[in-house]
This record gives structure tokens, C-alpha cells and sequence, in this order.
């Protein structure tokens, strides 16, 4: 059981440091197919929910990530906290399918979720 308790602790830090919408997409896409194997093989459904909490997790951040950049097409010029202009891409550069689900799962109140 611990060791269990390890590894849903270890895909729940690496979303938290998860700086890039890449990395976040990245670890929802494999709970997304660790929830279809698990379910295949018939786990628990106690396993089953903790793959299926941990991509909400994922979609959550992806959420609050996605409300942040503008979605037209093209490079978007920002500017940092600093003061410093860069180039941005945009939702629709990034290819993000269902984005404006993602946005809605950020704004439901976060209980016991981490930011």
C-alpha cells in the first residue's frame, strides 16, 4: 500500500512542477491510457479512481495555464512581470483540442487540489 501511496504522490509533484502546457498534456495523455489498461485488466476501482484523479489534476493546471494565453493563431507578443516583451504561443499554435473544458475544470472550486 505504500508503495502505491509513492506513486500517486510522485505523478501529483510532477504536475505541480510542471512548468510547460507540454509537460501537463504529457502526463494527462499516459493516465489517460494507464486509466484504459487499468480498466482492461480489470484493477480496482480504488486504482481506477486514483489514475482518473490524477488526470483531473493534470486538466485542472492545464486549465489555469490555457486561461492565460491568447487563443487566435500566430505569435502573441507579452509582457513578463519585468517589464521584458516575448513571443507567446497561442492555444490554437499548441493544437490544444477542448480547450475551453480544460478552462472550466480550473474554475471549479479546488477542495483539496493543489495549485
Amino acid at each position: 500500500m505504500e508503495y502505491e501511496l509513492t506513486k500517486w504522490n510522485i505523478a501529483r509533484q510532477a504536475i505541480i512542477e510542471a512548468k510547460t502546457i507540454d509537460e501537463v498534456k504529457s502526463i494527462k495523455d499516459k493516465t489517460e491510457a494507464m486509466r484504459a489498461y487499468a480498466k482492461q485488466v480489470g484493477e480496482s476501482l480504488e486504482v481506477q479512481n486514483n489514475i482518473c484523479e490524477i488526470k483531473l489534476r493534470a486538466e485542472r493546471k492545464m486549465g489555469v495555464m490555457l486561461k492565460e494565453m491568447p487563443v487566435k493563431r500566430g505569435k502573441s507578443k507579452m509582457t513578463s512581470h519585468d517589464g521584458e516583451s516575448f513571443k507567446s504561443d497561442t492555444i490554437k499554435d499548441l493544437e490544444i483540442k477542448h480547450y475551453e473544458r480544460y478552462e472550466k475544470i480550473a474554475d471549479l472550486p479546488e477542495g483539496n487540489a493543489e495549485k
